[in-house]
């Protein structure tokens, strides 16, 4: 397989921040196991991330030292599988026209795709057939930030909020089995922060073993203009049994914590709960 990047079966470490460009190619062949994290610059465009191998940080300080109060706050960000600063901090950027298809990440230190977008530039980014283990802490799935996004035939396994959008026009997530870890997360979460979200397509989803204490889709975060989160459709979705916590949030199915934020046209079609928790 042609590439700009070929990894092949074996390990290869490749540090943090390796710079993918665009017009560029990363390909990590069944067998390969990639360390270390890829940095997508501001503005790229046309990048493929493809193959059947493995990316793990499990060499990296993992985020789970926050808790314990010995790493920085900015560790969460500076240790994302994919990011878009090597600062430490989130930064905002966008790119388009990039394609993550195929393969696996383990052992995340920090958020997988924390590449933040709150203006709407990010657009037409794919991720199909991902699959995502990660059991540390704070270990965010997909950020779909921008418009015209596409999640497809995943698998996250994860400890935090597992697709997330901080503003989005006309995205789908389908075919996709999310499965939510003791640190608990979302299926859909909109933070206010961003900017308004208008068109979002959730189809053929199972939301298995929910391990946390968190809600299953939130409006939080206040924002501090006012937003609009709407034409939001979840249809086909199966979502299994919490465990029997005590917290606040066992078992609820929506929470809409909102200051400035309109939700409106909300669609939920052939919805299976089978939590029977308060």
């Amino acid at each position: 397989t042609k590439a700009t990047y070929y990894y092949g079966p074996g390990v290869h470490k490749v540090g943090m921040f390796k710079q993918i460009n665009s017009n560029e190619s990363v390909y990590i062949a069944g067998g390969a196991v990639v360390e270390g994290t890829f940095l997508i610059p501001d503005k790229a465009t046309n990048i493929q991330f493809r193959g059947r191998g493995i990316i793990s940080n499990g060499s990296l300080p993992v985020a789970e030292k926050q808790w314990a109060g010995k790493s920085p706050n900015d560790s969460v960000a500076k240790y994302s599988t994919f990011t878009n600063s090597n600062k430490g901090k989130n930064t905002v950027s966008s790119f388009s026209n990039t394609n993550f298809e195929g393969f696996i990440v383990t052992n995340g230190a920090g958020w997988t795709f924390g590449i933040a977008n709150f203006d709407h530039t990010s657009h037409h980014n794919t991720w199909r057939n991902i699959k995502l283990v990660e059991w540390t802490a704070c270990t965010d799935g997909i950020w779909f930030d921008g418009d015209n996004n596409l999640i497809a035939d995943c698998f996250i396994f994860n400890n935090d909020d597992h697709v997330t959008s901080h503003g989005s026009n006309n995205c789908v997530i389908s075919n996709t089995v999310i499965w939510g870890g003791s640190e608990g997360g979302h299926l859909f979460s909109h933070y206010g922060f961003g900017t308004s979200s208008n068109g979002i397509l959730y189809e053929n989803i199972d939301v298995i073993g929910v391990e946390g204490v968190r809600e299953v889709i939130t409006v939080d975060r206040s924002g501090r203009t006012p937003q609009t989160v709407q034409n939001i459709t979840f249809r086909n979705i199966r979502i299994e049994a919490h465990p029997s916590y005590d917290g606040y949030m066992a078992g609820k199915f929506i929470a809409f914590t909102t200051k400035n934020v309109t939700v409106k046209n909300w669609l939920f079609e052939n919805i299976t709960i089978d939590d029977k928790n308060a």
